[in-house]
């Protein structure tokens, strides 16, 4: 962070990305910019990778980079559990999101 803005490096620290306005911006635009050099590198790799993503109170409260679909279920899990309350959201290696998972409502009415 450098006044108030968000900058990134490539992978030799010679090239300067950014301003960005927040870190989420920069992280999401370091995350694509990363994934554009694995897909030039490896065209045909077998497994797509994914981020997870939990938002509260509309801030991202917590993320992790490069899931696997076959991770998503132990994933969703231990995000839910890091993050109660927090919505859930899987999204593709261009920020797409694929699939949004809600809150579970842990409150019961009496009656």
């Amino acid at each position: 962070e450098e006044d108030g803005k968000w900058y990134f490096w490539n992978e030799v620290w010679s090239d300067k990305h950014g301003p960005y306005k927040s870190k989420f911006e920069a992280t999401h635009e370091c995350s694509k910019y990363f994934w554009s050099l694995l897909d030039a590198t490896y065209p045909k790799r077998r497994e797509a990778y994914y981020t997870i993503v939990a938002i509260k109170n509309n801030k991202v409260v917590d993320q992790q980079h490069s899931i696997a679909k076959s991770e998503f279920k132990a994933a969703i899990k231990l995000f839910r559990k890091n993050n109660p309350g927090a919505k859930i959201s899987i999204e593709d290696k261009d920020g797409k999101i694929i699939h949004t998972y809600h809150p579970v409502n842990t409150t019961r009415r009496n009656g």
